[in-house]
């Protein structure tokens, strides 16, 4: 009977953790009373890192989860980490001049993180890094610098060079754009060049300052 008892009891005090993890903070102590659904233990799940990251409004309307991103921890320069979006927030957090919303990203290869770290042994919280998103992706497709388009958001233009002549005001239509790049739909054929800033060229000459129309599979 006293064995059926403390196996009783034993059973009673019994804590079965829900996932694998690390146990990051304990509450009580040894004899500490407790009561339901008290905190006892926080427990992390180290399989999987999230990075919190703030997005402007206007890209954050683009996002949703499962979009693509990659991480860069800045404790651990030259190693990029791949996730996706888990989370998009709804409440804006910024002032009275900007608005961004708060993004979470679970890095997939979270033990792979932890391995390059070495004898820090895992990622602490609070690290830096620096996240990137793939809010839209063009494969196969002509594109030029954005700095090199003229013209209008509804008429844009370029400065075309052909046959050592500059023809200004080239009728050209856009699409998916990035920071740097911007795609050309119609207009344009890749071999092509156009007159914008060679950043490599000293020159104020046209023909110094010449870029090539380049498809996306040649870079």
């Amino acid at each position: 009977a006293e064995e059926a008892l403390a196996q009783a009891k034993a059973r009673v005090i019994r804590i079965i953790a829900p996932h694998d993890g690390v146990v990051r903070r304990i509450y009580v102590t040894v004899g500490t009373p407790v009561e339901a659904y008290q905190a006892i233990v926080d427990l992390v799940d180290d399989s999987v890192i999230h990075v919190t990251a703030h997005v402007d409004e206007l890209d954050a309307l683009r996002l949703t989860s499962g979009t693509r991103v990659s991480v860069t921890i800045d404790a651990l320069l030259g190693h990029q980490f791949t996730g996706q979006i888990v989370d998009v927030s709804n409440t804006p957090v910024g002032n009275e001049s900007t608005v961004s919303y708060e993004v979470t990203v679970a890095i997939g290869d979270a033990l792979k993180a932890n391995a390059m770290n070495g004898d820090m042994l895992r990622i602490m919280e609070g690290l830096s890094s620096t996240v990137d998103i793939v809010t839209v992706e063009s494969k196969g497709v002509l594109r030029i610098p954005i700095h090199t388009v003229t013209g209008s958001v509804s008429l844009p233009t370029v400065t075309l060079y052909d046959d050592e002549s500059e023809i200004t005001d080239h009728p050209i239509t856009l699409g998916n754009h990035g920071n740097y790049w911007v795609e050309v739909t119609k207009g344009l054929s890749e071999g092509d060049q156009i007159v914008g800033l060679n950043l490599q060229s000293t020159s104020d000459s046209s023909a110094d300052n010449l870029i090539d129309v380049t498809s996306t599979e040649d870079n």
